[in-house]
């Protein structure tokens, strides 16, 4: 397993308090310790091991910005960037999973003299890569506080490649999502220790892949805040 994280920031007061940070993720597993044997008849016993070889390669970079054009108001834009890379081999057996051809006392095995034999047909790959840009406003005015968000995801790839997504449906193979998301949120400080919140939060969400999927979320939140 191999990891790597980065991260920067980058400040400038006089230029409306401008701040810009940064960060570039790596992480990457493999596992050839997962493996599958035959099982042979002369001599009985398990043979041939095919190991599985699974690879797993994670990386993520972000990118924001903030800034103070004017007084108690502040502005921020957002990028951030996610991908999953995943890659195994592809097995076929010739009998049912746990079907052995051994003798065990009590249990009737339909296919005594039939050896158990696994066939690597292919490496399929998974591969998703999700795009995230937000957007936001908060306006201070004396006890109250605003706040306005946007975000739009996007997730585009597949499920599997090869003779794997040969046998999948269009609709479980392909990843095309979006997801619009928009609240609006007030504060009202009440005492010193003590604020009230309110935010509405609409969702919509849209699967290219999949339409029947496809709808929207509106969600409202109430709640006091205790600050010690």
């Amino acid at each position: 397993m191999f990891k790597f994280k980065s991260s920067a920031i980058y400040t400038k007061p006089e230029w409306s308090e401008l701040a810009v940070t940064g960060y570039y993720n790596y992480n990457r597993k493999k596992n050839d310790s997962l493996s599958y044997s035959d099982y042979i008849l002369n001599p009985r016993g398990f043979a041939n091991p095919q190991y599985q070889e699974a690879t797993n390669t994670a990386q993520s970079f972000g990118l924001s910005m903030s800034v103070v054009p004017v007084e108690d108001l502040k502005a921020s834009l957002g990028y951030d960037w996610n991908q999953n890379d995943l890659s195994a081999y592809y097995f076929a057996t010739n009998r049912l999973r746990f079907d052995y051809p051994q003798l065990f006392p009590g249990v009737t095995n339909p296919n005594p003299d039939v050896a158990l034999s696994f066939m690597n047909l292919d490496q399929f790959n998974y591969k998703v890569d999700t795009h995230t840009f937000t957007a936001g406003l908060e306006k201070q005015w004396e006890h109250y506080l605003f706040n306005v968000n946007y975000s739009l995801m996007l997730a585009d790839g597949y499920n599997a490649n090869g003779l794997a997504g040969q046998s999948l449906p269009p609709v479980d193979d392909k990843i095309d999502t979006l997801l619009h998301t928009l609240s609006l949120g007030m504060e009202y400080t009440w005492e010193k220790h003590i604020s009230v919140r309110g935010v509405y939060i609409y969702d919509r969400y849209q699967d290219n892949a999949y339409e029947a999927l496809n709808g929207s979320r509106n969600t409202i939140w109430l709640g006091v805040n205790y600050r010690l």
